[in-house]
């Protein structure tokens, strides 16, 4: 456990408090849509397209501007407006309002069974602006729409049958929706809620980027993925990489018509976080993926998938009083979870909120269009783990705060040479120490740039293996203790401004 040391000119005493586990005080999770959209039962918004469609520059080292209109130039905001019924819509009203002043208004005829467009044309600007449309302005189930202009990108791919299940079943939650694109909207209103939700002392202003639906394709059944990838990389491609050649937009995630069968989207009802018919926390977890975000419940431990070959006098630390853990049952297997990273979120397993690691690595590239991928699996996907400063000194103490001096420490790295049962993220520690080093008289230890591998490169791949966790051994004056460490620590001290030296109060149990 890593909490924040004492200022280094302070003098180190034999005897401290104790120190405590971190702790982070997590945003409030979101508890109801923050601006429900009212669908009538003939006319549906299905989003608004930003003309001409740009494509982002594959391997920019200026995304904040390449791939985005330049300042003052002509862009077109186009609605796409469904009609659900067999009759033409006539004299249909509509209004574009920018920041709550009505900027555009007119009627229009809307064919039925198929989608009508209203263009309102705007000179291009980075500063952030709130786009309403409103059509049907006459009757009192108004339809709206609101983007934010300069807000990140997606296009969604839904095969036809799912595409049709949507409308012949959302309107039975009662709340308004009608179709997939309004469940699809809902959905992005859920994640920029996260985005601005994720206030912590590094991001006081939350997530600082929006998400716009900018295109939404209808495909035949069994026609995705549009272009074959070259590898899966694990990942189902019809969902995370529905067409490869779409550049145009920034993220891109695709629906099979099969999810019906799976009874993905079974409960027509129930309005709860936990129905994906309503809330699919699944879809903002792995857009976060196609945005470069890494699984951050992959810093955990589990004994039993992962494995650990560390002994203490001769007995597997793993369950005892060494390296104590809870019993969890994953994928059908009952093991010992024994690190859970201080991490929570969005990009561990709580989808109501987004976690603090995640919120910061988002503001790292806010304003920028994709650069190598819009996909999950993209090119730079976690490049941010190789924030680590240039030194990291630990100060050493156990539970009754006593510094510790001249102890010996051990680092076990994570290695490819798993003997995992199928883990997400396995790790393998074996009994040979990769770094042996001792505490100096003020109780610290340096473990330069990179303790967590030798040659200097982080992992953390699904299926491959993760080395973005260590286990450390603490001896001392004849007795032992174990922590484990992950590198999202490593990486906060780096983000805080601490490029060069990084210090660390670590408490180990002694035993």
């Amino acid at each position: 456990m890593i909490t924040n040391p004492q200022p280094e000119e302070e003098p180190v005493p034999d005897i401290i408090e104790p120190c405590n586990q971190a702790t982070i005080k997590y945003p409030a999770a979101i508890s109801s849509d923050p601006e429900p959209t009212i669908e009538s039962n003939d006319l549906t918004i299905g989003w608004i397209t930003r003309l001409p469609r740009l494509e982002y520059v594959w391997g920019s080292s200026n995304p904040e501007r390449d791939g985005w209109p330049g300042v003052g130039e002509d862009v077109t905001w186009k609605a796409h407006i469904k009609n659900w019924s067999d009759s033409t819509k006539k004299n249909i009203a509509y209004q574009w309002f920018l920041d709550e002043v009505m900027v555009d208004s007119g009627r229009i005829d809307v064919q039925p069974g198929d989608y009508s467009h209203v263009e309102y044309k705007w000179n291009w600007t980075f500063d952030r602006h709130k786009l309403d449309f409103y059509i049907d302005t006459n009757n009192a189930n108004t339809n709206k729409l609101s983007v934010y202009t300069d807000a990140i990108s997606l296009g969604l791919y839904v095969e036809q049958r799912l595409y049709d299940y949507f409308h012949e079943n959302q309107y039975k939650l009662g709340i308004g929706s009608n179709s997939f694109e309004g469940w699809a909207q809902r959905q992005i209103r859920f994640y920029n809620e996260l985005f601005k939700r994720a206030v912590y002392d590094e991001t006081p202003n939350g997530v600082w980027d929006r998400i716009r639906i900018d295109d939404i394709t209808i495909v035949a059944d069994g026609a995705l993925p549009l272009v074959p990838p070259p590898d899966t990389d694990g990942f189902d491609p019809r969902q995370a990489k529905p067409n490869l050649n779409d550049r145009t937009v920034d993220l891109i995630w695709g629906f099979p018509s099969e999810f019906i069968q799976r009874g993905v989207y079974s409960d027509h009802t129930w309005i709860h976080f936990d129905n994906q018919f309503y809330y699919s926390g699944f879809l903002q977890h792995e857009l976060g993926h196609a945005r470069y975000l890494l699984d951050v419940y992959g810093f955990n431990v589990a004994h039993g998938l992962s494995w650990i070959d560390i002994k203490e006098k001769g007995q597997l630390i793993a369950g005892t009083q060494y390296l104590p853990g809870n019993k969890i049952i994953t994928s059908g297997t009952e093991v010992l979870e024994v690190h859970q990273t201080i991490e929570k979120g969005l990009m561990n397993v709580q989808w109501k909120w987004m976690d603090r690691y995640s919120a910061i690595a988002m503001n790292l590239i806010k304003g920028h269009r994709a650069t190598r991928g819009n996909y999950n699996g993209t090119e730079n996907h976690a490049i941010f783990m190789g924030d680590l400063p240039k030194e990291n000194r630990f100060r050493i103490k156990d539970r009754t705060g006593r510094f510790l001096k001249n102890a010996e420490i051990q680092i076990f790295q994570s290695s490819r040479n798993s003997q995992s049962n199928g883990d997400a993220y396995p790790k393998y520690f074996d009994d040979v120490p990769d770094l042996v080093l001792h505490t100096d008289q003020n109780a610290h230890v340096l473990l330069g740039q990179n303790p967590f591998s030798n040659d200097g490169q982080v992992a953390h791949s699904w299926r491959d293996f993760t080395n973005a966790v260590f286990i450390m051994r603490v001896g001392f004056e004849g007795r032992a203790g174990f922590t484990i460490i992950d590198i999202s620590q490593f990486n906060l001290e780096y983000w805080r401004g601490n490029t060069e030296v990084a210090d660390y109060d670590v408490c180990v149990p002694l035993f």
